[in-house]
């Protein structure tokens, strides 16, 4: 029975070193997410200072309200050039048939 507490030693041994092998990898995970978080937080600070120095704002619900008035106006301007286009092709399409243009 000498060997029980040899092998009991032994698996303890193996344990511990599997336990440290653990650690380590786990100490390595953590140091590559802090450098991770820094690097974001970084990051983020700086998107946060343009988005201010651009729009007045760095706040993501007014940044998205500007967004939305943006894009309601870039329609409103998409629909006022597709009318002006209308209206050009409609006076080419008289003055090809022997009219005069309306002004467009």
């Amino acid at each position: 029975m000498a060997n029980a507490p040899d092998d009991a030693d032994a698996a303890l041994e193996r344990e511990l070193a599997t336990l440290r092998a653990d650690y380590e990898a786990l100490h390595l995970e953590q140091v590559r997410a802090e450098q991770t978080l820094k690097h974001l937080e970084t990051e983020l600070a700086e998107l946060e200072r343009k988005a201010q120095a651009e729009y007045g704002t760095s706040d993501p619900e007014e940044l998205a309200g500007k967004l939305a008035a943006m894009r309601a106006e870039n329609a409103s301007r998409v629909e006022r050039y597709r009318e002006h286009i209308a209206a050009v092709r409609q006076d080419l399409a008289g003055l090809e048939q022997g009219g005069e243009p309306s002004g467009a």
